[in-house]
């Protein structure tokens, strides 16, 4: 036990007659509300008068009496008059009354520690009710006069200067000015903690009451919380607003409505942050402000360059350098078409096709277009003129005839030049079925002249006709042929 026997004030003993209340009925729990308006001081001192007040409140849906203080330690009393509880008094549902007690240091036979608690029904603790923790009557008795000064000790929560800021020793019931202010970011909290007499402020002073025993005051600040907001077209934002305290980050969630994209640039006037992936988190906060995000309207792709052919029979392969800017999507595929007849080929994950079906010995440019979600981008700048070719056909009519150390050679044209111009043919001199070393003849002619071969050897010869893409069949082997030495002109 603290200073003696603690006193614990079961003080207000409610009549068990509490109209028009049934125990059938819903129970509002507590059934009185009971909340300090002036907190008596924590030490009384020999010859003094204190007093302190509670309103009690009605926190049931039923009228209910009271018969007011009972049962209190001596020393304690409560006061009637007009505006306070009388003795007994009846409450009804949600109305209240002003509960004084008054202290007598002399009469007190120990220390006040505790209550007031009142019940409905001294039988039932379910319905008593008092005070917070922090809020009971807790009173030391001292047996000694009032002391000439006494001292008041002064604390912070490390949010705030206070001046002076040391201990400060006044004149018994004197009161004593301090001079607070928060720091950044922070707002004074008018209520201060300790257990000096309540004060007051005005601006960034504090006035505490009357001091008339060692106590204690601190002072505290919240931390300020700053208002966010976001904006942005085409997007979401998650969360669209939010509370930040002073010096935190934010993180929002960005996405871009489906033909958009994301853009990395953020305006507005909040302290600059940054991204990762779709989560853009604030620098240090210090004020409401504004975060501006913004979207990219995807487009159609910019068209394909670099545009080069490969010529075949029939066909022609395409290659091509994807769009520098793909309009902000990925690029799904891509169309060719030739001019003329239109002919088309497509790639998916490529940067080439075929077109097939063409005329052999037709120029042919082509163009290329990409495509992405949005839609199909621009045709490309045309290709070069192309033309698709085969291997021309054979040379037909072979004909030979025999000179010295050489052969005359005749034929005749191919039926088919394969859709490009014969440029050269190649002609192969054979020994019986063994192919020699064959001869290119770069010319167009239809006759040339077979040197180098050996005399008194019986040839045949091939010839195939050479075009841009490469060279044709062979013909049938011309007629055979025995190059002679000429005669001398002696006779045997």
């Amino acid at each position: 036990m603290r200073h003696g026997i603690q006193v614990l004030l079961a003080s207000i003993l409610l009549t068990h007659n509490c109209s028009s209340y049934s125990e059938d009925e819903p129970v509002v729990l507590p059934m009185f509300l009971v909340t300090p308006i002036v907190k008596a001081p924590a030490v009384i001192y020999s010859g003094q008068i204190v007093t302190a007040s509670y309103r009690i409140s009605n926190n049931s849906p039923n009228l209910l009496k009271n018969s007011g203080l009972v049962n209190a330690p001596f020393g304690l009393t409560q006061a009637t008059g007009p505006g306070l509880c009388s003795k007994p008094f009846t409450l009804k549902p949600g109305s209240s009354c002003l509960l004084k007690l008054q202290i007598v240091a002399n009469e007190l036979k120990t220390n006040l520690i505790g209550g007031p608690l009142i019940c409905s029904s001294p039988a039932n603790p379910l319905y008593c009710a008092g005070p917070s923790a922090g809020n009971e009557l807790n009173i030391i008795k001292e047996n000694n006069p009032p002391p000439s000064t006494v001292r008041i000790t002064v604390s912070g929560d490390e949010h705030e200067h206070f001046l002076p800021n040391t201990i400060q020793t006044v004149s018994y019931g004197a009161t004593q000015t301090f001079i607070v202010t928060a720091n950044p970011g922070y707002t004074l909290d008018q209520e201060t903690g300790g257990n000096c007499m309540k004060g007051s402020w005005s601006g960034n002073n504090y006035t505490t009451g009357a001091v008339t025993y060692p106590c204690t005051l601190n002072f505290k600040a919240l931390i300020n919380s700053y208002a966010l907001s976001t904006s942005g077209e085409n997007l979401k934002v998650s969360p669209s607003s939010v509370l930040v305290q002073y010096e935190g980050k934010q993180a929002f969630t960005v996405s871009a409505d489906s033909k958009y994209n994301l853009s990395p640039e953020v305006s507005g006037n909040c302290p600059a942050g940054s991204w990762h992936e779709n989560t853009y988190t604030t620098g240090a906060i210090t004020t409401a402000c504004l975060v501006i995000f913004s979207a990219i309207a995807k487009t159609v792709p910019n068209a394909p360059t670099n545009i080069t052919t490969q010529p075949a029979n029939s066909t022609v392969t395409l290659s091509w350098t994807p769009p520098a800017n793909d309009g902000g999507s990925k690029i799904t595929g891509y169309i060719a078409t030739s001019s003329p007849a239109g002919l088309t080929c497509s790639a998916k994950d490529a940067t080439k096709c075929a077109i097939t079906n063409l005329t052999n010995g037709t120029a042919y440019t082509f163009t290329v277009k990409a495509i992405n979600e949005i839609g199909m981008g621009p045709d490309s700048f045309p290709s070069g003129p192309t033309t698709p070719a085969t291997r021309p056909s054979a040379p037909e009519s072979v004909t030979a005839a025999a000179t010295n150390a050489a052969a005359l050679l005749n034929w005749t044209k191919p039926t088919t030049d394969g859709g490009a111009a014969i440029t050269s043919y190649l002609i192969t001199p054979y020994i019986g079925t063994k192919a020699q070393v064959a001869i290119t003849f770069k010319s167009n002619a239809l006759t040339t002249t077979i040197k180098g071969l050996n005399n008194d050897t019986a040839y045949t010869f091939t010839v195939s006709a050479i075009n841009a893409m490469g060279a044709g069949g062979p013909s049938t082997h011309s007629n055979e042929v025995t190059p002679l030495a000429p005669s001398t002109g002696k006779n045997n």
